[in-house]
């Protein structure tokens, strides 16, 4: 099984575990109403994946003489989004709890900030301490390598549940086994291509993969 002798498991957020694109579409207009932006022609499906800084930095770029010192329009950002994190519902809080009742050890490795991913397993009285976000992290196969350490695991024991290619290139770094979901904006085919342990249509699955 390609899953097989797994015990610390760490998922992605966006698009594995949450669909948080309505939150960041309000956060996006928020700013661009805050600093007289026109944003209208962002594609916030084509960022998915990529790293929150970075995503953040381009629209910096290109309207940066409107706006104040990078790290305040960042600050802006991330307060509106907390602000809107109260639209995230955790999809998959069944998953995770069976998961936690075999005995597995969990993590999130996120390119976001790791305060709302608290904030919202806080709000579903989850037990996952370890949320490596954005802030902690340059690449994923860092994070996912610092969570690792944190839950006491070793990577030939670990696998990360994704829905971008990116993320089972970042596995295969950290020398992780990884599960692709069709959940997110990247089709099966392109998944298939970067060669995951595991594809998985619904997260649901995942339990039948696990000892």
């Amino acid at each position: 099984m390609p899953l097989s002798k797994v015990n610390t498991l760490l998922f992605d957020w966006d698009l594995t575990l949450v669909r948080s694109l309505p939150a960041v579409e309000l956060a996006v207009r928020d700013i661009e109403e805050l600093f007289g932006l026109n944003l209208k022609g962002l594609n916030l499906e084509e960022r998915f994946g990529m790293h929150f800084h970075d995503s953040l930095k381009d629209i910096y770029e290109q309207n940066k003489d409107k706006l104040p010192a990078f790290a305040e329009f960042e600050k802006a950002y991330q307060d509106k989004f907390r602000h809107r994190c109260s639209l995230i519902d955790l999809d998959h809080e069944a998953v995770l709890t069976k998961v936690l009742a075999k005995g597995h050890s969990v993590g999130i490795v996120t390119y976001n900030s790791s305060i709302p991913v608290r904030n919202v397993l806080e709000r579903y009285k989850l037990n996952i301490p370890t949320v490596i976000g954005h802030d902690d992290m340059d690449f994923k196969a860092d994070g996912i390598l610092k969570a690792i350490t944190e839950l006491g695991g070793r990577p030939e024991s670990s696998v990360y549940i994704g829905d971008h290619s990116n993320d089972v290139l970042e596995a295969k770094k950290a020398g992780v086994r990884s599960v692709a979901m069709t959940t997110g904006f990247v089709s099966r085919e392109e998944l298939k291509k970067h060669e995951p342990d595991l594809i998985l249509d619904k997260l649901e699955d995942l339990l039948k993969y696990l000892s």
